[in-house]
């Protein structure tokens, strides 16, 4: 049998095959189901850089006017794509004007969601390449290709890839800043530095945890003695591309400041349904029980934590820079006030070429030390017990998205049950509708009262339920109010999961339904759909 050695070289021929077999299956797995749930959006976040693009355009003003996250450079690929869109759509006949490309966005809103997702999706498939890049410079082809397709299959990262949002890009200029980290070690040049720091900049516009990577940054200029050469020349040019990468993603984040303070202050709530923290150490055994451990397998840990711990004794000091961001980064997330598992995304890379560098010298060491035979098999049985697992994962997530939501289904179902016109509640989560088939009430969030919907207010052919129903003051106010139906998602489960915290709201739902008859119920079928569950109550005389 051959050796690790032998079998690398042989891996090192066909490396173009191999790198487009894999980057054939990440693609396939990042468009499976990337449709999901269009034309209704049943992401709560993508509306929020879809319509920040639209109104980009629509208004002629380069100020998105949000910047939670800021994902500015979302918003302006979004609103770059959708004017590509638009030109080409005249120029085939389907747009007369920009009125007709308006009143698409608010008739079906399909084109501008997947187009979107198609973006995530490519970012998505980029980052497998540059995985491969970073771990054949760092070690080998061998480790390079095991960490492109831990990141193919992955089943966070492959989720996220099929969603308008900044994390997928984020991680790709992430990456990308520690490419031309790896190129200062080999080659100190002015240039190198203000790549890393211009990429590291538009990923601080994109997200702004990004800033986490300066320590990687700095970490580099010591180590490669640049700091000595012209003394302040690269860490002023380095600062300067940073702000340039950062202004040019998002100018307005410097230019409105006063905004950016007040979204900001927003995002850092201290409570989020689902996603309160637990402080710093009881948010790090969090996220290594739940996202790492679902992301890598408890197997794949210990080769992450055998890959870390050689990188830290390695005299190689790229080997250093690789390890230098996630520490940090898990670190940084863990200390805030919210855990969401998607905040993970970035250090998934890195935990990929850790991985296979831990598979790769554990196979290594059993060749030298045991016997040869031995060392290939570690590697290709390793392979298989990960590999197995987080790819049904992947393809399960793409199969239940390619099914009909639990949303649509309980939507369709109030259309051919109810009487058109019915006054019916709805909470966020809930079936997405036709504006004019109900009277829609929902539960204002500031005033924890029933506000009743207009629906020539709503731009929208759509209506797009908010708020939740246990926040409201007093239930009698649904029969006060005449409503005759109560549509609930799944928010009742969820404050049930975190009772001690709001035992009031547990208690609004549960007096609700004690009040009203269950006439509908859908729930999701695992490996066939998604979506949460769907209760629909009449309301009692």
């Amino acid at each position: 049998m051959k050796s690790l050695e032998q079998y690398g070289e042989s891996v090192s021929r066909h490396w173009r095959v191999i790198l487009i077999s894999i980057l054939v299956i990440g693609c396939l797995i990042r468009l499976y189901g990337i449709d999901w749930g269009l034309p209704y959006l049943y992401d709560s976040d993508e509306p929020i850089f879809v319509s920040a693009a639209y109104h980009i355009l629509s208004n002629r003003d380069l100020n998105p006017h949000w910047f939670g996250a800021p994902a500015t450079t979302v918003i302006y690929m979004l609103a770059g794509l959708y004017t590509l869109i638009f030109f080409i759509g005249r120029g085939l006949g389907f747009f007369a004007s920009p009125g007709d490309f308006q009143s698409l966005y608010f008739q079906d809103p399909t084109i501008f969601y997947l187009s979107g997702r198609l973006i995530s999706a490519v970012f998505g498939i980029a980052t497998i390449i540059i995985i491969y890049l970073i771990g054949t410079k760092i070690f080998n082809r061998t480790i390079g290709f095991m960490a492109a397709l831990f990141i193919t299959i992955n089943p966070l990262h492959v989720n996220y890839s099929k969603l308008v949002r900044m994390d997928v890009l984020m991680t790709f200029l992430i990456l990308l800043a520690l490419w031309y980290c790896l190129k200062i070690l080999e080659n100190n040049s002015l240039s190198n530095y203000i790549l890393a720091s211009f990429f590291m900049g538009l990923a601080i516009a994109t997200k702004y945890p990004a800033v986490i990577f300066t320590i990687t940054i700095v970490l580099t200029y010591i180590i490669s003695n640049g700091w000595q050469s012209r003394r302040y020349l690269k860490p002023i040019s380095s600062t300067i591309a940073c702000i340039a990468g950062a202004f040019l993603g998002s100018p307005f984040l410097f230019l409105d400041f006063q905004r950016v303070l007040l979204d900001v202050t927003k995002e850092n709530r201290t409570q989020h349904l689902s996603g309160t923290g637990e402080g710093l150490i009881q948010n790090i055994i969090w996220y290594f029980q739940n996202t790492l451990s679902e992301s890598f397998t408890f197997y794949g840990l210990l080769f992450i934590g055998i890959g870390f711990i050689l990188c830290l004794a390695s005299k190689q000091k790229d080997r250093w820079l690789l390890i230098s961001f996630p520490p940090f980064f898990l670190l940084f997330i863990s200390s805030l006030n919210l855990r969401w598992d998607r905040w993970l995304i970035p250090i998934i890379p890195f935990g990929c070429i850790l991985l296979a560098y831990g598979i790769h010298e554990v196979a290594k060491w059993i060749e030298h030390r045991i016997n040869i035979r031995m060392g290939f098999c570690i590697v290709l049985i390793s392979l298989v017990i990960l590999s197995a697992p987080l790819l049904s994962v992947s393809i399960v997530q793409g199969r239940e998205k390619s099914g009909i939501d639990t949303r649509t289904m309980a939507g369709q179902w109030m259309i051919s049950n109810l009487p058109t016109g019915s006054s019916v509640l709805v909470e966020s989560s809930a079936p997405q509708l036709p504006k004019k088939s109900f009277k829609f009430f929902r539960v204002s969030s500031s005033r924890k009262a029933l506000v009743e919907i207009d629906p020539e207010k709503i731009q929208h052919e759509i209506f797009r339920p908010r708020g939740h129903i246990g926040r409201i003051r007093d239930v009698e106010d649904i029969k006060r109010k005449n409503i005759e139906y109560v549509v609930m998602s799944n928010k009742y489960d969820r404050y049930l999961r975190e009772r001690e915290r709001y035992p009031d709201i547990i208690n609004t739902y549960e007096e609700l339904m004690a009040s009203g008859s269950l006439i509908y119920e859908v729930k999701r079928i695992p490996k066939v759909n998604t979506g949460p569950r769907i209760h629909i109550y009449k309301v009692r005389p």
